[in-house]
């Protein structure tokens, strides 16, 4: 809450790897929402991976005390 309250954010995005169920959980149960997903996001020498990509609005936040 303290970035929407002081510092006047409106928006925060997290990304995470596709098939890692605790960071999708715990994103989730903060509020942030599942926008898409971003190809290749990641490249070595040898693979690339993916990336989903998850954010939070000001609006959409809910503080419970």
């Amino acid at each position: 809450s303290w970035l929407f309250t002081y510092l006047n954010i409106n928006r925060v995005h997290a990304r995470y790897l596709p098939g890692n169920l605790r960071s999708e959980k715990i994103l989730e149960m903060l509020g942030f929402k599942r926008e898409g997903l971003q190809r290749q996001a990641i490249i070595t020498e040898k693979s690339s991976q993916d990336l989903v990509l998850t954010a939070l609005l000001a609006e959409d936040f809910c503080w419970i005390e």
